[in-house]
């Protein structure tokens, strides 16, 4: 289950606790603060690989951001 999920199921039982959502939230954080790292070991062979690469990150951090967040633009995180 996503954590998107989780949260909406979490919401409509009545039972969200924010530290239950933000320590499912932490392992994807780490995998996105990890980035570097991991694409390190990878060989873009072109541009737009980079491209799709950087979208997929970002995306995946706003996402993030939103989830835990609530859908507010002007989040440090999200901006």
């Amino acid at each position: 289950m996503g954590l998107s999920e989780w949260k909406a199921k979490a919401i409509e039982a009545g039972c969200l606790v924010s530290r239950d959502l933000l320590e499912r939230a932490r392992p994807i954080e780490q995998l996105l603060e990890e980035r570097e790292w991991r694409e390190g070991h990878l060989k873009f062979l072109e541009t737009k690989d980079q491209l799709y690469g950087d979208t997929f990150f970002y995306a995946a951090r706003i996402l993030l951001a939103s989830v835990i967040d609530g859908p507010f633009p002007l989040s440090k995180l999200i901006s």
